[in-house]
């Protein structure tokens, strides 16, 4: 497998005030299932949040959120400030990030096997894509000489919250009958 470094956006950071809840982790719940609903565009959202240890700047929680068809989306809370998170997702790539990962994905995988590989080769999912546990997500690759169409699995290593994948490359499965 050939592995790529590529800083890609990791998604969907907003900074709320948790003023007026009962904790930062009900403030952060209300966020995803609100504005984050919204923008990440899987339907509804089922989150829960863990509280940090100490209402301090620099703390981290976790969160996660359930869609309706059963993907679960993590995401990192940060204290800003007293009373004040950011929300990241961990394992979601928005639209934008697909955008900018399939160039470098088909320049790889026309590096490695020597002919030429458009973007349009690859048939990957629409919208905002939600990792697996190991940081992949399935994709199929077309040749364009012969019509036949490859698994391919794109592997991120992980996103690191608002720097990118942690570790990009790619693999290419048995030719589909």
């Amino acid at each position: 497998m050939k592995t790529l470094i590529i800083a890609t956006v990791a998604v969907v950071t907003l900074a709320f005030a948790a003023c007026g809840e009962n904790s930062i982790a009900k403030g952060a719940e209300k966020t995803i299932e609100g504005d984050l609903e919204k923008q990440i565009a899987l339907g509804k959202l089922t989150a829960t949040c863990h509280e940090p240890p100490e209402n301090a700047e620099g703390e981290t929680f976790d969160c996660t959120a359930t869609t309706t068809d059963g993907m679960t989306i993590t995401f990192v809370g940060t204290l800003t400030k007293k009373d004040h998170f950011e929300v990241v997702t961990s394992n979601l790539l928005t639209v934008d990030d697909m955008q900018k990962l399939l160039p470098v994905v088909a320049s790889s995988i026309s590096e490695q096997v020597g002919a030429a590989v458009a973007v349009e080769d690859l048939d990957c999912p629409d919208g905002n894509v939600v990792l697996d546990a190991d940081g992949n997500f399935p994709c199929e690759v077309t040749d364009s000489a012969t019509g036949d169409k490859y698994p391919l699995t794109i592997k991120t290593g992980g996103l690191e919250p608002g720097v990118g994948a942690r570790d990009l490359g790619w693999e290419i499965g048995d030719k589909i009958n």
